[in-house]
């Protein structure tokens, strides 16, 4: 083999080396800036739960609801719950509603699509108290025994368990 073509084998191996190492050099910042960007886009989604979950819990512990009165009509068998936001949460809603006898516990009645009415007793609108909003609700065909304990407990759309114990007329 003559100088010539040892040469320009020598210059092959060499060129096909660099050729082979910035297409190793081009997959790896490829693959560095791939790795980048999914990290950014995870570590934003975690940050945007994170924050929003925050938001959820600061809204759960401002919930405040106040109850005003009670009211059992033995005639028409319902009863007549009248409320306050007295918290700094906006938007209260009431998914859930139970009558218990306080002297076994036992649940008299469950209701849910509670429909919320103003003072007025036109319906509020939006279906939720805002701060320091008032209103009342209405739970029909309950027979109560008169001269009786029972506990109102109120479930709220952020999970807060309010209750107020009434007697019977």
């Amino acid at each position: 083999m003559n100088s010539r073509n040892v040469w320009k084998s020598i210059h092959e191996r060499c060129a096909n080396a660099i050729i082979a190492s910035v297409i190793l050099l081009g997959a790896a910042i490829a693959t560095a800036l791939v790795v980048a960007f999914w990290l950014e886009t995870v570590s934003s989604g975690q940050t945007d739960n994170a924050s929003s979950q925050v938001d959820y819990t600061g809204q759960k512990l401002a919930e405040r609801l106040t109850f005003q009165y009670v009211y059992y009509n033995l005639s028409d068998l319902k009863v007549r719950v009248f409320v306050m936001n007295a918290g700094t949460a906006n938007s209260m809603t009431l998914e859930n509603v139970y009558i218990k006898d306080v002297r076994d516990i036992s649940t008299i009645g469950a209701f849910s699509n509670i429909t919320l009415f103003d003072l007025n007793g036109n319906a509020i609108p939006d279906q939720n108290l805002d701060r320091n909003q008032q209103g009342y609700f209405v739970l029909s065909s309950l027979n109560l025994t008169s001269q009786t304990a029972y506990w109102v407990k109120i479930l709220t759309g952020r999970n807060n368990n309010f209750g107020y114990l009434f007697v019977t007329s």
